[in-house]
C-alpha cells in the first residue's frame, strides 16, 4: 500500500500553482510621484513620538498619502534634519505642521 503522504505530494504536483494576490501596498500608486521615506522599521518611540525607521510622526504617516508634493518634500526635509540629530528630534504637534 502506497504511503499516504506520497500520494497527497502526487496530487498537490498535479494541481496549477495558485499564487497570493498581489500586495496593495506593492502596487505603486500613479499619484505619489515622491517616494515615502518608510523602511519597514515601523516603531514608534515613546521618547520622541517619532517613528524609529522613517523619523516621521504618527500624523505625518497617516497624512502622506494626501499630501501634495511640496508638503512631502517638506516633510522630507525635516525627516533629513531628524536623521541627522536624532538626539534633538521631537515630534511636532498638529498645531504646528498645519501652518508650515
Amino acid at each position: 500500500m502506497p504511503h499516504p503522504h506520497n500520494e497527497l505530494n502526487r496530487a498537490a504536483a498535479d494541481q496549477p500553482t495558485q499564487h497570493a494576490a498581489p500586495d496593495p501596498k506593492d502596487t505603486p500608486d500613479p499619484d505619489m510621484s515622491i517616494a515615502s521615506p518608510c523602511i519597514n522599521i515601523c516603531r514608534m518611540s515613546a521618547a520622541t513620538g517619532l517613528c524609529e525607521g522613517c523619523f516621521r510622526s504618527l500624523d505625518e504617516i497617516a497624512r502622506w498619502s494626501r499630501h501634495d508634493d511640496a508638503e512631502k518634500l517638506r516633510i522630507l526635509e525635516r525627516v533629513a534634519q531628524r536623521r541627522a540629530d536624532p538626539g534633538a528630534a521631537a515630534a511636532p504637534t498638529l498645531a504646528s505642521t498645519e501652518g508650515a
